[in-house]
């Protein structure tokens, strides 16, 4: 007997409009499952006590035009991630003009990506800060804004989050360009 396990969909993934990361066009939730053998290396992302091996079902954003799948909380966070960038955005073109402003992903490797890359959930592990590139006196001074890495949970989706002194390295970043 194969024991069944739903993850739930966040709220945020059902209500609003959400926008493919590739394409951008609308996306839809479809549904997913899989089966998961009790004692295999995938099993231990799971907190389930039964005996026997499980089916997970689960649902994610589906991309009808270009056929991508993304986890909801990549999704959701993703999302989030764009607000702050905006909020950035608002608060460096106080004090700089657009033209001395540039932004990337900037992957582990140091590679520098116009957009964060779209990968199937099993590939990669490489972490990503969104970074600013901020030119004053003919100097670039990085300024990073957001961090995103594969979380060790479930169906491994990728987590965008603020980065942690965020606040800190702005306010720096002001005192070190000597700007108020």
């Amino acid at each position: 007997m194969i024991n069944r396990l739903c993850i739930g969909t966040p709220i945020k993934a059902i209500l609003g409009k959400h926008s493919c990361i590739a394409c951008g066009n609308k996306l839809q939730l479809k549904s997913y499952n899989r089966i998961v053998e009790k004692d295999s290396e995938d099993a231990k992302c799971y907190n389930f006590d039964g005996f026997g091996d499980f089916k997970v079902e689960w649902k994610k954003f589906y991309c009808p035009m270009c056929g991508k799948s993304l986890e909801c909380s990549t999704q959701t966070s993703y999302e989030k991630s764009l607000k702050i960038d905006k909020m950035t955005y608002g608060e460096l073109i106080k004090h700089f003009n657009s033209t001395q402003l540039s932004r990337s992903w900037v992957d582990s490797n140091g590679l520098y990506l116009d957009r964060l890359p779209i990968f199937d959930d099993e590939i990669l592990d490489n972490v990503f800060i969104y970074t600013y590139f901020i030119e004053h006196n003919s100097k670039k001074y990085p300024f990073e804004v957001c961090v995103a890495q594969r979380r060790k949970m479930r169906e491994r989706p990728l987590s965008i989050k603020k980065d942690k002194n965020y606040s800190r390295n702005l306010s720096n970043l002001l005192t070190i360009l000597e700007i108020k």
